[in-house]
C-alpha cells in the first residue's frame, strides 16, 4: 500500500500541476499558481478545480473523458482544458499499467 501511495502520488504530480506540497490527517493538497486546489486521497482518484479555460498537460498515456466531454477536452498533445462548467471524468491509463481517475469540477 505504502508503494502504490508514492506511485499515485508520483503519477498525479506527472499531470503537470506545481505547487508546494502539504500534508493533512486526511490527504495531501497541492495549491498551484492559479489557485487550483487539487486534493490526493488513499486512491487512485484526484480531484481538480479549474476555472473556465485554464488548461493543464497530462502526463504521458492514455485518457479517456469518461463523462464531460462537453465540460473539458484533451488535444492529441494530452492538453486538458476547460471549456464550460460542470464536472468531468477523466481515466488515465499510465504506461507503468496505472489507472488514475481524474475528477475535474470547473468554474466560471
Amino acid at each position: 500500500m505504502k508503494k502504490a501511495s508514492k506511485l499515485i502520488i508520483a503519477s498525479a504530480l506527472s499531470l503537470s500541476f506545481l505547487g508546494s506540497l502539504g500534508t493533512t490527517t486526511e490527504a495531501a493538497s497541492v495549491e498551484p499558481a492559479n489557485n487550483q486546489k487539487t486534493i490526493f486521497p488513499q486512491s487512485n482518484v484526484v480531484h481538480y478545480n479549474m476555472k473556465v479555460g485554464w488548461s493543464q498537460f497530462l502526463s504521458s498515456g492514455n485518457h479517456k473523458i469518461v463523462y464531460g466531454a462537453d465540460v473539458v477536452s484533451i488535444n492529441s498533445y494530452g492538453r486538458l482544458t476547460a471549456l464550460k462548467p460542470g464536472k468531468a471524468q477523466v481515466n488515465s491509463y499510465l504506461p507503468n499499467g496505472t489507472t488514475v481517475i481524474a475528477i475535474y469540477t470547473v468554474t466560471n
